[in-house]
């Protein structure tokens, strides 16, 4: 698969490395010039450092050979912004954490799969391991 991220952040420098491990073609798109530095550093991958409003960004990605977009941002705006851009784009698998629960509607009116409150999901997880030490994973 080709893959689009969109956040260079620690979510999606991580979601690009399983991509790529697993045999996928990743480009990341990260405004921040020091993530956008440590994606390149970090990844295999293309990495773009624009904003995704940016004219033409989408393109120099190759949105039309893309399967997907995967917009990681901790701001709702860049990953709400990311998903439409896509989906004009005619991208139709679309996925986008979702930081405050009040935007899920929002994406959910797109028809973009959603991951609500990543730092939840997480603690969850560790609380889990808390509570029942023999099912840790490494």
């Amino acid at each position: 698969m080709y893959i689009i991220i969109v956040g260079a952040g620690p979510l999606g420098v991580r979601l690009g490395q399983l991509a790529i491990d697993d045999g996928h073609n990743v480009v990341l798109i990260e405004e921040n010039e020091s993530r956008a530095r440590r994606g390149l550093t970090e990844l295999n991958a293309q990495i773009l450092r624009a904003d995704i409003d940016e004219e033409g960004i989408l393109e120099e990605a190759k949105i039309g050979r893309a399967d997907a977009l995967i917009a990681t941002s901790e701001d709702d705006r860049t990953n709400l912004m990311a998903v439409a851009l896509a989906k004009v784009a005619g991208l139709e698998r679309l996925i986008a954490v979702v930081n405050n629960p009040s935007n899920r509607e929002v994406f959910a009116r797109l028809e973009v799969a959603t991951l609500p409150d990543p730092h939840r999901v997480i603690a969850e997880r560790l609380f889990h391991f808390l509570q029942r030490p023999e099912t840790d994973e490494a």
